[in-house]
């Protein structure tokens, strides 16, 4: 390759040629080339491929042309992703937890409030099944019979006669910090806490679908869409939920939500509080629209924090958290017209 002349690069699956030359074998006057099919599917796809120049006879190196492979080149970068978006991450992590966070902060009658709200459906998904069933002769040649739930009750019969009935029901009330993981899962599960409003470039119930329709013929039909059609189609949806983003955030008024975020401290020393802020812009996400952005506050007092967390966050200006509560806010800044300001109620925040 020539000084100052920029290396090929193909964005689009279909202009990949069907058969790929990866390499080359050298023999004396000439070489041999090494090829592999086209891969079905584009991750498979390797880093860069050879192709023959215009003019060249193809027995030498030096008449192919080194093109880089690289697909995510035609893709808009304000989108979020067709497969392991943020929001998807998310929900898969909170679906999955399995231990406790360990809370900062924790508002106990709330979160006390709340979980008795759903409680129901929580013991539901928790109720035992029959654990054993067991069926014995005793020596005596008498047949017993036990079923078993587990630290619930156990019945014993004998000759179809009932000679033992333990009932045992030892009911231990959780604590605080475990009925909020259980709530937290039980909320997500029925769509009522807002998840995706730290970001950004979120993914509308049409772009959702489109997605969900492309992966479907990837992998379960193995029909493949050329990529540049893919990212014409969701740049369009995609484009037009960001335009969205902004007027839709006044939805979010009196509505629980959960954002994990980094947070900047602002001490408010007149109200012996925290004032805690984060803040992210639009004006690269909406063309035409310059220094709109999106802030979020909650105040804390330092005295409401854990004690055992109080030294790590009176140290740090800012740190990233997970923050759940009630949006009771949700409006353009008096003072700044450009700024929409959500502020949050927090009924918990953990690492």
């Amino acid at each position: 390759m020539k000084e100052n002349e920029k290396e090929k690069i193909i964005t689009s699956y279909s202009e990949i040629p069907n058969i790929l030359i990866v390499g080359f074998n050298k023999y004396r006057g000439g070489v041999s080339k090494r090829t592999i099919p086209k891969p079905e599917k584009p991750h498979d796809l390797p880093p860069y491929i050879f192709i023959l120049k215009d003019g060249q006879k193809g027995n030498l190196e030096e008449h192919y042309e080194k093109v880089e492979i690289n697909l995510s080149k035609g893709i808009d970068p304000t989108l979020p992703q067709r497969e392991n978006d943020p929001l998807s991450l998310k929900i898969q992590g909170i679906q999955n937890l399995q231990t406790t966070p360990a809370m900062v902060y924790i508002d106990d009658d709330m979160i006390q409030k709340l979980y008795s709200t759903y409680s129901p459906d929580i013991l539901e998904a928790q109720l035992p099944i029959i654990e054993k069933v067991v069926m014995r002769r005793s020596a005596g040649g008498q047949l017993e019979a036990e079923v078993g739930l587990p630290k619930f009750v156990s019945i014993v019969f004998q000759d179809n006669e009932l000679i033992d009935f333990r009932q045992t029901i030892n009911y231990v009330e959780r604590n605080v910090d475990d009925k909020y993981k259980l709530l937290i899962k039980e909320l997500v599960k029925r769509g009522q806490v807002v998840l995706d409003l730290e970001f950004e470039n979120k993914k509308s119930k049409d772009l959702e679908k489109f997605d969900s329709l492309i992966n479907s013929l990837e992998s379960d039909f193995k029909v493949l869409v050329d990529s540049t059609t893919i990212e014409s189609v969701r740049g369009n949806l995609g484009r037009q939920t960001i335009k969205e983003s902004l007027r839709t955030l006044e939805e979010t008024y009196n509505k629980l939500v959960l954002i994990h975020a980094k947070f900047e401290k602002k001490v408010d020393k007149d109200a012996q509080s925290e004032e805690i802020v984060y803040n992210f812009n639009f004006s690269k996400l909406i063309k035409g629209q310059d220094n709109q952005s999106v802030e979020v506050q909650f105040s804390l007092k330092a005295s409401d924090i854990r004690s055992r967390w109080q030294r790590v966050y009176a140290k740090e200006p800012t740190k990233t958290i997970n923050l759940f509560g009630t949006i009771y806010e949700s409006g353009w800044k008096d003072e700044d017209p450009n700024t929409w300001l959500i502020r949050v109620m927090p009924y918990a925040v953990h690492p």
